[in-house]
């Protein structure tokens, strides 16, 4: 197998998130599972890309919608309201709806797949480099359809992606009533945001504030339509999550996390890993532009599988790195202990293929 020469493909499985769950009085059951919201700690911090004016300057939010399922212009006009309010960002905020998806072409696809295969990020332009938050609106009713039901186990819930990829999932399947959408994207935007990662007053990365709309369970108000109230009991965030964003707002920002175009990269010593929706991609070795745009062509390409909702993390070795075994073999150790668990199972899995073929080197096994 030549490792060392080309691309090593793995597949694992991840947990998806689950979020919070609107529901009637009395309130409804929390949705099940928080593994893929993270602490925002350490090398791992992509809520101050959004939240800050450095080292983007401007944010740019896609909505891709399948046929049917598209926001309210108030919903989105709530968003642009909440990020404005939260987010320094001097060259602007802009959110662009793309062209509807046909429900001929989201059929029998899980929303992951949906997003890698119309996903497009900001237009290439002038001037600095946007941040980017992706919003997929769809419905799982077509998402399931034809698809055996061993393998409709999506997590169906609205909810917040913070691993491997930053991003929102709006099931309108999901049950709640038409005027609630609202605040369930205020409420996922403020996960992306880095809401509520904090350990006091909170659980299950969720406010325990009833009465605050980062709480897990939005519970609808009742008498709304007779006196006209707001459709649920939660109105805005509590004081602690609004002290929370305020507090990130004073740390510097990420020197090792950026968005190039809707790839987002996070640079380690010695090697770059580049994520998109349940796709990982380390690059050993130096990082140009052209591999962000290549990984995102790569990604956009793959020929959607119903049956494919894991993660599935590629990695390249670098030419001019695999003639210098000894940084590749420091590099490899490094990458073992990355912060990311799917890093670190293709590094190991790298180092025990060069460690199977020792005494050979790295470039007498890249040049086979």
């Amino acid at each position: 197998m030549k490792i060392w020469a080309g691309l090593l493909l793995i597949a694992v499985s991840l947990l998806l998130p689950g979020c919070a769950t609107p529901g009637g009085q009395p309130t409804a059951e929390p949705s099940e599972g928080d593994a893929g919201m993270v602490d925002f700690t350490g090398s791992w911090q992509p809520h101050l890309l959004y939240l800050l004016a450095t080292p983007h300057p401007r944010l740019y939010v896609e909505v891709d919608a399948v046929a049917g399922c598209a926001p309210s212009d108030e919903t989105l006009n709530k968003l642009r309201e909440f990020l404005t309010t939260y987010c320094e960002k001097p060259d602007g905020i802009e959110i662009v709806r793309r062209p509807l998806i046909s429900k001929e072409e989201a059929r029998g696809l899980p929303p992951h797949a949906l997003a890698r295969k119309f996903l497009a990020g900001p237009p290439a332009g002038t001037g600095a480099a946007p941040a980017f938050m992706y919003l997929l609106y769809y419905d799982s009713a077509l998402s399931e359809e034809s698809l055996p039901a061993a393998q409709s186990g999506f997590n169906k819930n609205p909810h917040t992606d913070i691993l491997p990829y930053p991003s929102i999932y709006m099931n309108v399947r999901y049950g709640f009533e038409k005027s609630v959408p609202d605040e369930m994207l205020v409420h996922e935007t403020g996960h992306l945001l880095g809401l509520v990662s904090r350990k006091e007053f909170a659980a299950g990365h969720h406010c325990l504030d009833p009465n605050c709309l980062m709480n897990r369970t939005l519970r609808i108000s009742l008498s709304r339509k007779f006196i006209g109230r707001h459709p649920t009991t939660q109105i805005q965030l509590c004081g602690r999550c609004m002290q929370e964003l305020e507090d990130s707002l004073k740390l510097s920002p990420p020197m090792n996390l950026r968005y190039a175009g809707p790839v987002l990269v996070r640079s380690e010593i010695g090697y770059e890993v580049l994520a998109l929706p349940n796709r990982v991609k380390v690059v050993l070795g130096d990082l140009t532009d052209d591999d962000c745009q290549a990984f995102a062509s790569e990604v956009k390409a793959e020929a959607p599988r119903p049956s494919d909702q894991e993660l599935r993390v590629m990695c390249v070795v670098k030419p001019a790195l695999r003639q210098n075994p000894a940084a590749l073999r420091e590099i490899l150790r490094r990458a073992q202990a990355d912060p990311q668990a799917c890093v670190r199972h293709v590094a190991s899995q790298l180092w025990q293929k060069w460690q199977q073929q020792q005494p050979r080197t790295p470039v007498e096994m890249a040049a086979q």
